[in-house]
């Protein structure tokens, strides 16, 4: 399969496959509301290779109407009606949430901009800090473990608070376990943990969403002036070099 995409500086341009039909599938785009020579074209790049690896791998098609997770968010397909795209109705036209954070009535919007962003803002946690290992995006339904003396009020103020990857991600967790440091609190024993909903602590503590997708045996340790990342394997840390979020994006 190939990925095209469109030039020049006008809105909004396209990017498209060209080679799912050979495995019975419509050909996807998706709207670009930025000009051409943007870095986010390689990101736009990578997310229809993405589409492409979920057709060959699942063996069926991507049908109209059809929703897709994408880390954080939610995609969403849809026949091109209106022939938008200016290649005939059968291409699919990507569409994303309009506000990933928050929950309720699902609302999508054209294109893929906000997804890419919140892909681009984890993946750049993981350059900088030189990170190896496999990224694991979490979905925003995800669960995540913590320990019995966090709650998603405190979570924000408390210091320090130590985050780890202990475990592959699965279909409900995530893989992380947020737990605090005192000597009298035994993070082995079942008793002492809880899950909580992974949306549930980020938006009370938005710092927390740029470090979802580190791999697994990767630690960080939040403290009141910086976050130490100490990649798997590593005995000793590193601070990251960037400021918490204090929003979500």
């Amino acid at each position: 399969m190939q990925v095209h995409i469109s030039k020049g500086v006008k809105a909004p341009r396209w990017a498209w496959t060209d080679g799912l039909h050979a495995y019975g599938q419509a050909e996807v785009s998706v709207a670009l509301p930025w000009p051409e020579e943007d870095p986010r074209d390689q990101q736009v790049k990578d997310l229809l290779r993405f589409l492409e690896k979920y057709v060959m791998e699942q063996h069926g098609r991507i049908l109209p109407g059809q929703t897709m997770r994408y880390g954080w968010t939610m995609l969403r397909f849809r026949e091109d009606e209106q022939n938008e795209f200016g290649q005939g109705t059968e291409t699919l036209l990507v569409e994303e949430l309009r506000d990933p954070f928050k929950f309720g009535e699902l609302t999508y919007v054209p294109g893929a901009s906000r997804a890419l962003q919140l892909v681009g803002i984890q993946q750049a946690v993981i350059r900088r800090n030189r990170i190896s290992g496999d990224s694991e995006h979490p979905h925003r339904s995800k669960m995540v473990l913590v320990c019995s003396r966090i709650r998603p009020e405190t979570i924000a103020s408390l210091r320090p608070l130590r985050m780890e990857r202990v475990w592959e991600p699965d279909s409900t967790r995530c893989g992380w376990l947020i737990a605090c440091v005192e000597d009298d609190h035994d993070h082995e024993d079942v008793d002492e943990l809880e899950e909580a909903h992974l949306h549930h602590l980020v938006e009370r503590f938005p710092g927390l969403f740029a470090y979802l997708a580190l791999p697994v045996g990767t630690l960080l340790l939040f403290t009141k002036e910086e976050v130490l990342v100490f990649g798997p394997g590593e005995q000793d840390g590193r601070a990251d070099s960037s400021p918490l979020l204090v929003k979500l994006p």
